[in-house]
Formats: structure tokens, C-alpha cells, sequence
């Protein structure tokens, strides 16, 4: 880990421009009159100084919640963003909340000011539309304290070994393809073999209310899947009833088992599915038309397969680098994740390089790409 975040460190100062706040009004509170323009209040709290530098609070009594959020539009759907902001806690209890309005992390109070953050990405623009950033507290006794918001546009950056591409919480061992969805990582709500989805998010689990769903897909280039299982875990369950349901297109839906309670399910994929190279896996949150909408969370998704070709043993990774601004005289492509970083950098065809090819434009000879590790 400390290689891979050598190599970006370098690899930032080297090839883009520094990170700039993105997309968050008023990041720091520094302005307006009454009120830090481009945020609203929800509950009890105060626009506050420290030392020339503004902030903001919200205060907690231990049974309630509060919360700062901005009042203007954001965040763009099916997007991957990085959130970081400065939090302190006062008091005791409870936890500091952040992030969208569709995908909270909790984490605990703590004194003294220190950057929480996490890597989110936003759902269709049925979801993203009227979403908001919020941060604050729940359930705290005190006070706790938020500054410095800053967003920043993100891509995933995946292990690639030959051919094959994994993600974090995937992996090929002989004729087994697996994946464990890291719902408590960096990566929140994201992860390679997401497809798309419309439920809320909390920390370290999928939120669903009434016809909210959740889709998986999963595939292994030119291999065959001839028998998988999935497994998940509702551990919160307020009413209704949810289903798992598997399809190999995405469109014709095949149930696999019906829940209604905590605990986990289990279920293989029935043989008219397999084999297949791709398979979409839904949860999915029964509608108010069922006449038993539903209402739950998800801690935990698994999916084995057991495959008709055999791999190595290699475990998946992901990093989320921040996208800034790019040098327009040099291009670089992050090739692969893992303990160390697989770069492509390629100089603009308008610079000298004498082991290139002839630049037709210009009689310059062009960099050939070149990979490091």
C-alpha cells in the first residue's frame, strides 16, 4: 500500500495541475451575511470564527440529529466522486455524518479537527435530481464542528493481470470466480461489478425502500459460468418483503428466493440460467403495488461461480485517484492497480524524442508508450 501511494503522489505532481475544489458552493464558509451563503441549517447549530477563518456547527443532545446541507445542485448522475471534509467533536455519543444525501458514512466523534472522506458514486438521474451534500451529527451529546468541504470527480482504477481486470473483493482461484461486495471500503457503494442501482446508502450497507433495487454483473472474459450461488445479509428490516433475482441480459428476470425478515439468504442459480459468461444478480425491494412494500438494508452481498476454465489465484484491487486538471503535453494512462501502479505516458507529438516514430505534422519524432511498475 505505501508503493501504490508513492507512485500516485508522484505521478500527481508529475502529470496534472494541483487539486481544486469542485462543484461545492462556498466550500469553506468563508461567505455571506447572516448565514454561509449556499448552505441551510437543519436543526441546531451556528455559523461560527476561528481566527479569521469560518466554520460551522451543529449541536446535539444526544437523542437527535443535525445537519448543515447545501442548498444548490452538485453532483451529476452516474458519477464517482471523491468527498473530504474537517470535522471535531465535543462531547461524546453518537456520530459524525457526511456525504450525499443518498450515500451517508458514519464515523466517530473525535476532538481535535481531522479529514474524513470516502469515495461515493451516484446513482440515474431519477436519484441525483434534488440530491444534496450534508455533514453533521447523530445522536452526539456536544458539539461538533465542519469545515473545508471539498469534491473532486474520481475513476476506479482496477487490478489487471493479463486479460482479466478485478476489482477489490474479487478473485479467481482454479474454476472459481468469487466476489464479497466491500460495502465498508474506500469505495462505499462502488464497485466493479455494480451495474446500476436506485437504493440509498449508510456506511457500510445498502438502504432499500419500496421498488428500489440493486444490480451486480458478473463476468469473466471467455469463461464459462456453470454453477453459482449468492449470498447476502438483511440486517435491519422495517417492514414488506424483498427478492434475489438473477437474469443473463439484465431484462428477463429469474427469482431466486423471497425474504420478509433479518438474516441471511442464500440461493444457487437454477440451471435453465447456466451456463453463461454474464450474470446479473438483483435485490430488489418489493413496490407499494405488491401490497407488501419493502423496507430494508443489506450488510453483505457474495457471488461464486464455478467456472469452465481454470486461472491462476489473483485477487482483485481498486484505487480511486482524483482526476484534476490535465497537462495538455502529457498523457498518462493508468493501466492496472495493485501493490505497485502499471503507468502509459506519452509525451505530445509536438516534443523531440529520438526512439519514436516521425511526426507527420511536425517532423518530430513521437514517445512511444512506455510501462512502469
Amino acid at each position: 500500500m505505501r508503493s501504490t501511494r508513492k507512485w500516485w503522489v508522484l505521478l500527481a505532481a508529475a502529470c496534472w495541475l494541483a487539486s481544486r475544489t469542485q462543484g461545492v458552493p462556498n466550500a469553506s464558509f468563508e461567505e455571506g451575511t447572516d448565514a454561509p451563503a449556499g448552505w441551510q441549517l437543519e436543526g441546531a447549530g451556528a455559523w461560527l470564527d476561528r481566527d479569521g477563518d469560518h466554520y460551522v456547527t451543529v449541536t446535539g443532545t444526544g437523542e437527535n440529529s443535525g445537519y448543515w446541507r447545501t442548498t444548490e445542485p452538485v453532483l451529476a448522475p452516474d458519477t464517482l466522486y471523491r468527498i473530504r471534509f474537517s470535522a471535531e467533536a465535543r462531547g461524546s455519543g453518537g456520530v459524525v455524518i457526511g456525504g450525499p444525501s443518498f450515500c451517508n458514512r458514519d464515523s466517530p466523534p473525535a476532538p481535535g479537527w481531522q479529514e474524513r472522506g470516502f469515495v461515493f458514486r451516484s446513482p440515474g438521474p431519477e436519484r441525483t435530481e434534488g440530491a444534496f451534500l450534508r455533514f453533521g451529527q447523530w445522536y452526539v451529546r456536544g458539539v461538533v464542528g465542519i469545515d473545508d468541504v471539498r469534491l473532486s470527480p474520481t475513476e476506479p482504477v482496477h487490478r489487471r493481470t493479463g486479460d482479466v481486470v478485478l476489482g477489490e473483493g474479487e478473485w479467481l482461484d482454479g474454476a472459481e470466480y468469487g466476489f464479497e461486495a466491500p460495502l465498508g471500503g474506500e469505495g462505499s457503494n462502488d464497485s466493479r461489478p455494480l451495474h446500476r442501482f436506485t437504493a440509498g446508502f449508510n456506511t457500510n450497507r445498502w438502504v432499500l425502500g419500496p421498488g428500489d433495487e440493486v444490480v451486480y454483473r458478473h463476468e469473466v472474459p471467455g469463461a464459462s459460468q456453470l454453477g453459482a450461488r449468492v449470498e447476502m445479509n438483511c440486517t435491519y428490516h422495517t417492514r414488506g418483503a424483498g427478492v434475489l433475482e438473477a437474469s443473463w441480459d439484465g431484462s428477463e428476470w429469474h427469482r431466486l428466493a423471497r425474504f420478509d425478515g433479518l438474516g441471511a439468504v442464500r440461493a444457487d442459480l437454477p440451471a435453465g440460467l447456466l451456463p453463461a459468461e454474464t450474470v446479473y444478480v438483483r435485490i430488489m425491494a418489493a413496490d407499494e403495488a405488491s401490497g407488501e412494500p419493502g423496507s430494508f438494508q443489506v450488510s453483505r452481498y457474495g457471488y461464486v461461480a464455478r467456472l469452465g476454465t481454470e486461472f491462476a489465484h489473483v485477487e482483485g484491487a481498486t484505487l480511486y485517484p482524483d482526476v484534476t486538471q490535465r497537462d495538455a503535453g502529457l498523457k498518462v494512462a493508468i493501466l492496472s492497480a495493485g501493490e505497485g501502479l502499471a503507468l502509459s505516458v506519452r509525451n505530445a507529438p509536438s516534443r523531440l524524442r529520438p526512439d519514436g516514430p516521425p511526426n507527420p505534422r511536425s517532423g518530430c519524432r513521437q514517445a512511444r508508450p512506455r510501462r512502469y511498475r
